[in-house]
């Protein structure tokens, strides 16, 4: 059974939804991935508005006043969803599995640490890094994330850290399992910016003015109901 459409599925763990930070100039980052042409971009307003997208300009999230909405422009609608919404329509998909659907998703919830381990240069900036420890004490070759204390990537701090969170309650992993990967997580994440994550090096920071018209939304707010009908017909 799909919980909800996979293009979503896959982007929630990395920018599902984004709530805002203090006071700042515009800013603009931009992650990618070495050696693919995968870019995500965090837009983030001086009044604390925030648009992201990977890769596909058709699906992106905005957050205006405080609340996160997940976009997708396809041929036939334009879908615009509260984040909150799929958190509950999530849930309601969740309850309805059966006994060995819900068993197999938590099984796929094991618990790991952050391991901090010095220091790691990314793209000409210094950070702590973390890596990722397995249950049976394995650890991860590379860093999980690198975390700057730059002041100057502390609003792009704040929005990753809160967009973690966000994305954990919706996550139908973190539902049925104990969500404790994903609290470790965010602890570490508001700890600063990070300039690596999950295999994502931050490659520009620019403080250019960004139009207004970036974060404006571009249909009415669905309803839940609406919402579960376009996810009950991703499933077929």
């Amino acid at each position: 059974m799909t919980i909800f459409p996979k293009a979503l599925t896959g982007l929630l763990i990395a920018f599902s939804a984004m709530l805002p930070a203090a006071a700042h100039a515009d800013l603009t980052a931009v992650y990618g991935v070495p050696g693919t042409d995968h870019r995500m971009t965090v837009a983030i307003a001086a009044n604390g508005d925030i648009r992201a997208e990977i890769d596909d300009p058709s699906m992106y999230w905005v957050v205006l006043q405080g609340v996160g909405y997940y976009i997708q422009l396809t041929p036939k609608a334009t879908h615009v969803s509260a984040l909150d919404d799929i958190a509950v329509v999530t849930r309601e998909a969740m309850d309805k599995l059966d006994p060995g659907q819900q068993a197999q998703l938590a099984g796929h919830s094991s618990v790991h640490t952050l391991l901090a381990k010095g220091t790691m240069a990314v793209g000409g900036r210094t950070g702590d890094a973390y890596f990722m420890q397995a249950p049976d004490g394995t650890i991860s070759p590379m860093p999980w994330v690198v975390i700057s204390h730059d002041p100057a990537l502390a609003p792009l701090g704040q929005a990753m850290a809160e967009q973690f969170a966000m994305s954990a309650k919706m996550d139908p992993y973190a539902m049925a399992g104990t969500g404790e990967d994903f609290a470790r997580a965010e602890a570490v994440l508001r700890k600063g910016a990070p300039i690596l994550f999950a295999g994502a090096q931050l490659l520009s920071v620019s403080e250019a003015k960004i139009d207004e018209s970036r974060f404006a939304l571009p249909a009415p707010r669905e309803t839940r109901d609406q919402i579960r009908q376009w996810y009950s017909m991703q499933e077929h």
